[in-house]
Order: C-alpha cells, then sequence, then structure tokens
C-alpha cells in the first residue's frame, strides 16, 4: 500500500489512491482506484475498501450510525446494505485473507 497506493493480499485487493503504471490507458487496471468509485456511493459516509468480485462492496464507515460503530466494515449489496461486518479495518484484513471475502457473506445466505 506504501508504494502502490492499493495493494492485493491473498487473493483480496484493497482499493486505493494511485497514479502507479499498473493503470496504464487500454489496459486492464491492476488496482481499482478510489477516486472512480466516488459517483457510486451509497448514502452516508463511507468509504469504500474491497469487494467479493460480484455484487457486494465492503465500506469503511467514517462515523457511527445506529447500531454500526464508526471505523467498522460494513457491506452493501443485494439484502445487505450497511451490515457490520468486521470491528475495524485490521479485524476485516485479518478475516479476509485467513477466509477470503466471501466469509462475510455466508453466515447471511447459508442453505
Amino acid at each position: 500500500m506504501r508504494r502502490y497506493g492499493a495493494a492485493l493480499l491473498r487473493g483480496v485487493e484493497l482499493y486505493g489512491i494511485t497514479d502507479n503504471p499498473g493503470n496504464v490507458r487500454d489496459k486492464p487496471p491492476q488496482w481499482t482506484d478510489l477516486r472512480m468509485l466516488r459517483y457510486t456511493l451509497p448514502e452516508g459516509k463511507v468509504i469504500p475498501i474491497s469487494s467479493n468480485g460480484g455484487d457486494y462492496t465492503y465500506y469503511l464507515t467514517t462515523e457511527a450510525k445506529g447500531k454500526v460503530a464508526a471505523a467498522s466494515i460494513v457491506v452493501y449489496g443485494p439484502g445487505l446494505d450497511g451490515v457490520q461486518i468486521a470491528s475495524d479495518f485490521f479485524d476485516f484484513i485479518e478475516k479476509a485473507i485467513s477466509k477470503g471475502t466471501q466469509s462475510f457473506l455466508e453466515s447471511y445466505y447459508e442453505s
């Protein structure tokens, strides 16, 4: 993150702000640049940090709202709008690397 402004950690992409050579015109981007996501944010004070590669995006909250603490991680996607899935950024990273980002959704969609 320090060098590129974003990161790929064992299959988990962390969004960032980057002007590195990995994002060049006419080629698929290496990183997701937060500036490109500013028009797709849900209502509220949140910063996108990652996704499950599909319909669900994970956000860092910037203020407390209801039962959701400030600086926690919430998920937005079909059926899950603002559900807290990690207590903070480091909790999210630890869980995402050890179990994958899809694991955050399993308890909501068990068969």
